[in-house]
């Protein structure tokens, strides 16, 4: 409640300044809502001694305030968050999309010699850091079925009449997957070896399905055809891994 006290000689007076707040809301002490009544109000002489603000118009105002509070905090955050799935969904998805869509030879080749040479080097750093027996295991498989696969890749492209090549080394993208690796925990490296795996092959799976299916015929195709069977076992035994780990 606002009482308003009208300052005069022994009586009212309602000329302007001469209004006096004796009293702030008694139910709501910290509030101070302004009186909607209008200046001409106060010269006529037509305001009341007491001013009541009825408590579900001050509650309702503290309601909405709070409510816009707090869709202020958390819109950007649901925003953030929503935009990260985004991308974080979007990379995976054109990662793999684009890999079953390379059709040309010229393509195919380098990114599929950077997978094998990518599981070489990090079967090797497996070796060396694991304590892991079915890890190690499955390291050793890597080596060899991945070699194999390297020197079917070269002599594809030996056998074909397109001018294609072989990278003899890893690209700096492929090279900090390995250097990641080095560089983990022996705590965190099995669960991480793991994983790089899974992705890798699933990332392999869809390269040779895509290239193996829509592909030029000839020597580069029909080995593409050949090593999709090892790629998707391998893939197999990785999810088996990990479901163990």
């Amino acid at each position: 409640m606002l009482l308003v006290n009208f300052r005069g000689n022994g009586r009212e007076d309602c000329r302007p300044g001469h209004v006096n707040v004796i009293a702030g809301s008694l139910r709501y002490p910290n509030q101070w809502p302004r009186p909607r009544i209008a200046l001409r109000q106060v010269r006529q002489r037509r305001i009341p001694r007491r001013i009541v603000f009825l408590p579900e118009e001050v509650s309702m105002k503290r309601q909405f305030i709070v409510a816009a509070l707090a869709l202020t905090m958390t819109a950007p955050l649901a925003v953030a968050q929503s935009s990260n799935d985004t991308m974080s969904n979007g990379t995976m998805s054109d990662s793999s999309s684009s890999m079953a869509k390379v059709t040309d030879a010229s393509k195919f080749v380098p990114m599929a010699a950077q997978a094998n040479m990518t599981e070489i080097q990090m079967a090797k750093v497996a070796l060396k850091m694991s304590d892991d027996a079915d890890v190690k295991q499955f390291a050793n498989r890597m080596i060899a079925d991945h070699t194999k696969a390297g020197k079917g890749l070269k002599s594809a492209v030996k056998a074909s009449d397109a001018d294609l090549s072989v990278p003899s080394s890893l690209d700096k993208t492929h090279q900090a997957m390995v250097d990641k690796l080095e560089n983990a925990s022996s705590g965190q490296f099995n669960q991480m070896y793991i994983d790089a795996n899974v992705k890798a092959h699933e990332q392999a799976v869809a390269l040779f399905q895509g290239f193996a299916t829509d592909g030029k015929a000839g020597p580069v195709k029909d080995f593409a055809q050949k090593t999709l069977p090892t790629l998707k076992e391998h893939l197999q035994m990785a999810e088996k891994l990990n479901q163990s780990a």
